[in-house]
C-alpha cells in the first residue's frame, strides 16, 4: 500500500508526531485524529519533489500554477458567520489531486487533510468544476470559420469527403498505478492506462 510517514521531534514542533498512512479501502482505525496541519505545515514546508509527484503526480511547481489558474473560481466565499475557517484554495486543489492520484475513499483523504468527509466531496467537484470551467478554454480550441472551411478544404482535398474538420479517435497512455485502485485502471487488453480521447485536424495537430 502506499504509505507515506513524517515524524517531528516534540522538542522542535509544536506538531508532535504525525504519522501519516494512506490506507487500505477499509481506512483509518476508529480513534485516529485527523492531522489538521499535515498540509500547512508539512507538506507545503517539507515535502520533497519526489513526495510531491508520488503523493500529487505533479511538480510543486506545476501545483502552485495550477492554483493561480483556479484561484478566482475556487476563493472561499466571505462568510458573516465564521462557524469554521473555510478551506484555502491551494489544498482544495491539493485534496482533489490526492484523491486523484490515490483513489482513496472521501473518509480516507479527509483523515489525511484534517477535513469531514463531506467537505473532501464538495472540494473535489468543484475543483474539477473549475478546471472544466477554466483551464478547458485556455486549452481546447475550437476552429473559427475561416479556419473551419479551410481545414474542410484540405480534408476534401485528401478524402473527397466534405465538410470534415476534425478526426475523432482514442488512445490509451501507459501509467504506473498505485496499488490501492490499481483495478480501475485496468484496460481491456489487462494493463494500467489513462484512456484518451482527441480531434486532429488535417495535420495532426
Amino acid at each position: 500500500h502506499l504509505s507515506l510517514a513524517h515524524a517531528y521531534n516534540n522538542s522542535q514542533s509544536d506538531l508532535g508526531m504525525y504519522y501519516l498512512v494512506a490506507p487500505s479501502r477499509s481506512g483509518f482505525p476508529p480513534n485516529e485524529k485527523r492531522s489538521y496541519k499535515f498540509w500547512e505545515s508539512i507538506v507545503l514546508n517539507h515535502y520533497t519533489e519526489s513526495e510531491w509527484l508520488e503523493s500529487f503526480r505533479m511538480s510543486k511547481i506545476s501545483f502552485l500554477k495550477l492554483c493561480d489558474l483556479l484561484k478566482d473560481e475556487l476563493q472561499p466565499k466571505m462568510q458573516i458567520l465564521k462557524a469554521r475557517e473555510p478551506v484555502s484554495v491551494n489544498k482544495q486543489i491539493a485534496i482533489t489531486l490526492y484523491k486523484l492520484a490515490s483513489c482513496s475513499e472521501y473518509r480516507v483523504v479527509g483523515n489525511i487533510f484534517g477535513v469531514h468527509k463531506s467537505t473532501v466531496k464538495k472540494c473535489f467537484y468543484k475543483v474539477i468544476k473549475a478546471i472544466n470551467n477554466i483551464m478547458a478554454l485556455i486549452y481546447i480550441k475550437m476552429p473559427n470559420q475561416a479556419e473551419s472551411e479551410y481545414i474542410a478544404t484540405q480534408f476534401e482535398n485528401v478524402s473527397h469527403i466534405p465538410q470534415i474538420i476534425g478526426c475523432i479517435d482514442g488512445t490509451h497512455i501507459p501509467i504506473t498505478a498505485s496499488e490501492e485502485g490499481y483495478r480501475d485502471f485496468v484496460n481491456r487488453k489487462g494493463w494500467a492506462s489513462y484512456n484518451i480521447q482527441a480531434v486532429v485536424d488535417h495535420n495532426g495537430r
